[in-house]
């Protein structure tokens, strides 16, 4: 395919940029071409790929943050990222890691992503060791899961194949389980699908506040409060806290539709909050947002009405998709700029 591309286009690379994570194939070849050829070639971190391609296709190179949001990228630290705060610089080109979701744990690792109710059963952890009041769980949601959820909770106890994940599509997996709209995925992002189906189906009132229009007012009533903590230089939004909120609810009889939606008003409220942090502390003013989860209409709307409150403008994509579709331009555009600036 890519000698087919480059015969087609009349091209040859002066230099490769890949994923830093070592099993993509796409790695593989970029290596191995590297290799071959006597190329330059640069891992670039996902996240930090999502951010430079929203950054891009707005004609922005100079300082500026962006949250990138979705379900799964290896990061430099080792750990899953996916509910990133970054900093970038293309112009130079830089960046820097600001601000994440708090992590949680995934236990069994990608089996977590295709039952959801295992990250549910992580967060229920995380809060009694936070010693965050939550109703007992009902577990197993379903009889047939006794016995693997008696496993899972001896997994994180033991803390054995649990790997830590800053992701927000994770997050709205574990909400989605907590209040019964999806146990187990049988296609990508079917959890968080279901969690804001059940947002839209909500009151009148607060409808209006997911769409923008209610009064700023009435939309912050509807607002959880989300702790944002400093923790080993970086700024993390208490994605347990938030979790909580939503489980207690459940326990106190609130609808279904208000609990999605109130949990949608909030992540946006807080992911705006934490921006805003940053940005004064970076001295910019411009906000990128990408990454699967911006697929989400709901947060895609909400976002950029939170960021405004807090003096910041969204980039969004235009004319290419937020998910991993526009990740080529980030990482092309990367290896321009570290062309230009000579880097090794």
């Amino acid at each position: 395919m890519a000698a087919h591309l480059e015969s087609l286009l009349q091209v040859r690379p002066e230099a490769l940029v890949c994923d830093a994570h070592p099993d993509f194939l796409s790695t593989r070849y970029a290596e191995a071409r590297a290799r071959r050829e006597g190329l330059p070639l640069w891992r670039l971190q996902h996240h930090a790929a999502h951010a430079a391609a929203v950054l891009a296709e707005n004609s922005h190179y100079g300082p500026a943050l962006a949250l990138c949001l979705d379900g799964t990228g290896l990061g430099d630290d080792g750990t899953v990222w996916g509910g990133e705060l970054l900093l970038m610089e293309l112009d130079r080109p830089h960046w820097q890691r600001m601000g994440r979701l708090a992590p949680f744990a995934l236990p069994g690792g990608d089996a977590a992503v295709r039952q959801p109710w295992r990250i549910a059963l992580a967060l229920h952890a995380m809060c009694r060791q936070a010693e965050i009041p939550l109703p007992q769980l009902p577990t197993p949601w379903l009889p047939e899961q006794a016995q693997a959820a008696a496993a899972v909770q001896e997994m994180l106890r033991r803390n054995i194949n649990c790997p830590a994940t800053s992701s927000c599509g994770r997050l709205f997996d574990a909400v989605a389980a907590q209040l019964g709209l999806c146990l187990n995925t049988s296609y990508e992002g079917q959890a968080a699908i279901r969690l804001e189906d059940a947002a839209s189906r909500t009151a009148e009132p607060i409808r209006a506040a997911l769409e923008g229009r209610a009064r700023d007012r009435v939309a912050a009533q509807l607002v959880w409060p989300v702790g944002i903590a400093s923790r080993q230089g970086l700024l993390e939004l208490d994605s347990t806290g938030l979790f909580a909120q939503t489980a207690q609810a459940q326990a106190q009889g609130m609808d279904t539709g208000e609990i999605a939606a109130r949990f949608h008003l909030s992540l946006a409220r807080a992911l705006a909050a934490m921006a805003g942090r940053a940005a004064r502390k970076a001295g910019v003013h411009s906000v990128g947002l990408t990454g699967g989860v911006m697929q989400n209409a709901t947060l895609a709307r909400l976002l950029p009405l939170a960021l405004a409150e807090q003096g910041l403008i969204a980039l969004v994509h235009h004319e290419l998709p937020p998910g991993d579709g526009g990740l080529s331009l980030g990482q092309s555009v990367w290896g321009l700029r570290m062309l230009a600036a000579g880097k090794d």
